[in-house]
């Protein structure tokens, strides 16, 4: 049986001056302590607009600190949103494989769509679309991880996203990033592909 943590990262009102650093820095002992005591992982969720819920709408770079505080706890997204006006999947593959890189290949990368009408509403997103969008990026991610060139036509956005990276340099697995070069060259297009 393994043990694992996952952060909402909460922060109940009233706030002090550092209620909200003191959050984030009281998880991160406690994920300290946990890879002590033997836990296997810790996720981070990611929300938008929920303050007193979640203050959690950066998780990658938390989980980037985690990774320098700690040497074998695996680390995730439990989840990063993938509709398009969230997190474009270009920059969710490159920020996913340089924390891979940075945990030295512990990253889970768990994905979702999002279902709370304030974080939809915030970011113009259509709920109708999520899916799709979800679907899709689903499907790019993986290949701009493993392709030495990367195109894609998306149907849930007009234009064309290309991405020219690195080969994997680490130890990869399939439910993880693993090693991706950090180096990466992004060109977005709205001409048509050549």
């Amino acid at each position: 049986m393994q043990f694992g943590l996952l952060y909402e990262i909460e922060v109940p009102r009233p706030w002090t001056e550092t209620s909200v650093s003191d959050g984030f820095w009281e998880a991160l002992e406690q994920v300290k302590v946990a890879e002590e005591v033997g836990f296997s992982h810790v996720f981070s969720v990611e929300h938008h607009f929920l303050d007193q819920f979640s203050v959690a709408s950066a998780p990658e770079v938390w989980l980037a600190a985690v990774s320098q505080h700690t040497s074998t706890i695996r680390i995730g997204h439990g989840v990063r949103l993938l509709p398009f006006n969230y997190n474009n999947p270009i920059r969710a593959a490159e920020m996913a494989a340089t924390l891979d890189i940075m945990s030295r290949g512990r990253l889970d990368f768990g994905t979702g769509r999002s279902a709370s009408a304030l974080e939809l509403e915030g970011f113009g997103i259509d709920p109708s679309l999520t899916r799709a969008q979800w679907d899709e990026a689903l499907r790019m991610i993986p290949r701009m991880w493993t392709q030495d060139e990367f195109s894609w036509r998306t149907r849930a956005t007009p234009g064309t996203a290309s991405a020219s990276h690195a080969r994997r340099t680490g130890s990869a697995t399939a439910r993880q990033p693993g090693g991706v070069g950090a180096r990466v060259r992004v060109r977005t297009s709205t001409s048509p592909r050549r």
